[in-house]
């Protein structure tokens, strides 16, 4: 991207990147409120849809006090990452 001087492109990459890592790796407990891991899924999905130049579309729902509930840290965001890479794989973009 910077050698093909994208470089608005590549400011949103290195930074939701550098969001998604910070997330990931920030926190200590090895149980989360759901709503800090769908915050790393929706990094996640920002930074795939600049990979993939807005070819897919996403919508996160979730349930009215769900969000406060507990969760296993790092659960969601790579359910999220095989959905999206097998899910392209076998549509051939």
């Amino acid at each position: 991207m910077i050698q093909m001087e994208e470089y608005e492109d590549t400011d949103k990459v290195i930074l939701a990147f550098s969001k998604l890592l910070r997330k990931s790796f920030s926190y200590m407990q090895k149980i989360n409120p759901s709503t800090e891991e769908f915050a790393i899924a929706e990094d996640y999905l920002e930074l795939m849809l600049l990979r993939y130049q807005n070819k897919f579309q996403w919508k996160m729902m979730v349930e009215e006090g769900a969000g406060e509930l507990g969760i296993l840290k790092n659960v969601i965001q790579p359910l999220v990452e095989n959905s999206i890479s097998h899910g392209f794989n076998m549509k051939g973009i």
